[in-house]
């Protein structure tokens, strides 16, 4: 009985000393995630190797945004069903060859310049799979695909 409770005791502090309940913001992060994201809900502040992550719920949609440590926007990723893409995306799927393979994911990735040195970019990266194949790939807004290299 004795070795139970110590396990129990020693699960627990883990899972609850696993757990970040946040972190402490500057006001400027959340003012540069309220200007792009107004309906942003449920947000929690979180580091990621230095940069400084925000994940929250907008409009229905769970979203996570990363800043650099100045407080400057870098990127954007969003859980997406597919009865959400624009039509552009979901004809370019349906009328692709992977159209019968099931979806596992689809996420709406923005890319800043700061990450890429260039211009921003935006793109649904799909991920498939087909038996024990899998395929991850992208498709543009106006419905270009693009494999991502194996």
């Amino acid at each position: 009985m004795r070795t139970k409770i110590i396990i129990k005791t020693a699960l627990f502090s883990i899972l609850f000393l696993g757990c970040k309940s946040g972190i402490n913001i500057d006001q400027a992060f959340k003012d540069s995630l309220s200007e792009k994201y107004p309906h942003a809900k449920h947000i929690e502040w979180d580091y990621d190797d230095g940069d400084i992550v925000a994940e929250f719920w907008d409009e229905g949609i769970e979203r996570k945004v990363w800043f650099d440590q100045s407080g400057e926007w870098m990127k954007s990723k969003a859980d997406i069903p597919f009865s959400k893409l624009p039509e552009e995306v979901k004809m370019a799927f349906t009328n692709s060859q992977y159209a019968n393979w099931k979806i596992e994911d689809i996420h709406f990735l923005e890319i800043g310049e700061n990450m890429l040195g260039e211009n921003p970019d935006s793109f649904y990266e799909f991920k498939i799979e087909e038996g024990r194949q899998e395929l991850t790939f992208a498709v543009y807004p106006d419905g270009t695909m693009a494999t991502f290299p194996s």
